[in-house]
């Protein structure tokens, strides 16, 4: 369900499932329901958290068109902590609704246009309509506009599908033609009309969205995106840095790099890339690692088995330090690899993001895979249980993967051995800016820092490292990759669609 809008000026929003009590039948929602209510003192206690941490205003929904038994008790307790305070309904009681907003409990509060009393409460002043945008319908979606107005509506807010259902979504012409004639429309009409951040973002209009807005579950569930499988989600990374450095003879992810340290480097692409959270796995002299990055907006966890050099034990680290937040797939980065480009991982995410974070992106330069991986939550579980490497969970989901060409081979380079640190530093200065350049590598790859010390020479000298290697994840399926078709198994399509 869709928050309401509050006042533009970008308040601390947290939009709070209080109930599960919906009995609507679209077609397109996927979403949980049930007779579940969020009890009075858990949303209290939701709320001085959320007063702590700098919120001002609550969004409560997932009640339509029934509400919360105890709707005017929460509200209160919200006004109490000096929170504004919206509503998304379609209540059968419309009545109720109108009263609690006359009383000073409502702020503003979304009517979904075609669903329940919609147009009981469309004309009233606190009434923001939504108006949600199918594929193909935007006739629909114009005449609910019109009928909106003719109710009265000052307020009327474009909504694009952002679903998991592809059949649903419309297409970025249509959200441009719709959000152009609910324009006009509103013009005439003397009434406001706003895009949604999501659409606002397809829409080339702004190149952010959900800032400073929270959502939570029935549960407890915090995620900054509205919708779990949005393509412009935050996605957490998780970088490697547990190994033992025994290639290189000196601990190498505090050597230097520009004005940086290596794991300095990485840390700071990803968030020039605008990559949030960041977790580094540390495990060898964690605490120095954690030191080199005070400032950043890392979080460090640690690999207690970071000593068995398996590199599977790390990801399993990072995965479990994310494994609640809801986030829909994961980066998978080196802390070796001071030479990844901001622009890959923006690469990357955007084609994970096209997937709709159900598959395993991989970029690739000159037909061979490197780092960063997008690893989906669909194999979170698996990941997780395995014993072998990460490589062999991958060869069980060949359709799965999906390679993305690059043109940098800085998505193969680390740095291993000391002559890998010295000649990357010679071609590239260090200057970190654009360590794309750095790597030009003609020999073998090298041990992982965190190597898997059950490897088999059928896979290859670094199971774990190239994913996109001959053996048993396939020959070669990198060149399934198709530069215009559809996504889809083992091809990615970056559209503007």
């Amino acid at each position: 369900m869709t928050a309401p809008t509050l006042p533009a000026d970008r308040l601390r929003l947290a939009s709070v499932e209080i109930t599960r009590r919906c009995h609507n039948a679209c077609p397109y929602c996927d979403q949980p329901k049930s007779e579940t209510d969020m009890p009075a003192a858990q949303f209290a206690i939701l709320l001085d958290e959320l007063v702590r941490e700098g919120f001002a205003a609550v969004a409560l929904g997932g009640g339509e068109p029934t509400l919360h038994p105890a709707l005017p008790t929460l509200l209160k307790a919200a006004r109490e902590r000096s929170l504004r305070t919206g509503l998304t309904t379609n209540a059968r009681d419309p009545g109720l609704v109108i009263a609690l907003a006359g009383a000073g409990l409502l702020d503003s509060f979304g009517v979904s246009a075609g669903k329940g009393t919609w147009t009981a409460l469309a004309g009233h002043r606190a009434a923001v309509v939504n108006l949600l945008l199918l594929a193909g319908r935007l006739p629909e979606t114009t005449g609910l506009a019109l009928e909106a107005l003719k109710h009265g509506s000052r307020r009327l807010l474009l909504l694009g599908y952002k679903g998991d259902r592809p059949e649903f979504a419309p297409t970025t012409a249509e959200l441009a033609s719709a959000f152009t004639m609910l324009t006009a429309l509103g013009r005439r009409a003397g009434a406001t009309v706003a895009a949604d951040d999501y659409t606002r973002r397809r829409l080339g209009l702004s190149n952010v969205c959900g800032e400073g807005f929270l959502r939570v579950t029935l549960e407890g569930t915090r995620d900054r995106c509205c919708f779990p499988m949005c393509e412009y989600r935050m996605i957490p990374a998780l970088v490697l840095a547990a190994g033992l450095s025994r290639r290189m003879g000196q601990f190498k992810l505090l050597l230097p790099w520009a004005d940086r340290t290596v794991i300095g480097q990485v840390v700071a692409t990803l968030e020039a890339a605008g990559v949030e959270p960041i977790v580094v796995v540390a495990g060898h002299r964690a605490a120095e690692v954690e030191t080199a990055l005070a400032g950043s907006s890392a979080r460090i966890v640690l690999n207690q088995d970071y000593a068995s050099g398996e590199m599977l034990s790390s990801i399993q680290a990072g995965l479990r330090a994310v494994e609640h937040s809801g986030a829909a797939a994961a980066l998978l980065c080196l802390g070796d690899q001071p030479q990844m480009a901001v622009e890959t991982v923006k690469t990357v995410l955007a084609a994970g993001g096209q997937t709709r974070w159900a598959q395993v992106v991989i970029p690739s330069f000159q037909m061979r895979g490197g780092h960063p991986i997008l690893l989906p939550r669909s194999l979170w579980a698996e990941i997780l249980s395995a014993r072998g490497t990460l490589r062999d969970v991958l060869a069980r989901h060949r359709d799965q993967i999906c390679y993305i060409p690059v043109d940098t081979p800085g998505v193969l380079a680390d740095l291993d051995t000391p002559e890998d640190y010295a000649a990357a530093r010679l071609r590239t200065g260090s200057v970190g800016d654009r360590p794309e350049r750095d790597v030009s590598r003609t020999g073998s790859v090298g041990d992982r820092p965190e190597r898997d010390v059950s490897r088999t020479g059928s896979i290859g000298d670094r199971p774990e490292r190239d994913v996109s290697r001959t053996g048993s994840v396939g020959d070669r399926p990198e060149r399934d990759v198709s530069r215009t078709g559809s996504v889809g198994a083992g091809s990615c399509s970056l559209t503007g669609a």
